[in-house]
């Protein structure tokens, strides 16, 4: 594959990578996440609360965590699958063969798709639908 055919297979990967991350409520999971931590951190900082409720409310707010970041995680093995299908198929039509090799994508392409995603995704934020 030439350079040209290697850039034009990471655009539509990069594409559906990128409106993923648009569509999904990963800011909402990051805001849930950040307002759990600072309400744990006012509980252990606060003289006012026993140290027997700390320990009750603080195995809740723990639980809270563990869930809410294994939901991003679930959303980011998600998006990383999407962007390989779609990478791997744009491949295969410009290549012409499919292997897990041909799949994955190589340094240049992951540079290249980093490129590529930071670029739409500051022109859709600020031109496309929010």
């Amino acid at each position: 594959m030439s350079l040209t055919s290697e850039v034009l297979a990471v655009v539509p990967a990069t594409v559906v990578f990128t409106e993923c991350l648009f569509r999904c409520p990963l800011v909402a999971i990051t805001r849930s996440m950040s307002k759990v931590a600072a309400k744990s951190l006012r509980v252990v900082s606060s003289r006012r609360i026993s140290e027997h409720w700390k320990e009750a409310v603080l195995v809740r707010y723990s639980g809270m965590l563990l869930v809410t970041s294994c939901l991003a995680f679930v959303w980011l093995i998600a998006f990383v699958a999407a962007f390989i299908v779609v990478f791997g198929l744009t491949k295969y039509l410009f290549a012409g063969e499919l292997t897990i090799m041909t799949a994955v994508p190589s340094v240049f392409e992951t540079a290249a798709a980093s490129v590529v995603g930071v670029l739409y995704g500051f022109a859709r934020a600020k031109h496309g639908r929010r």
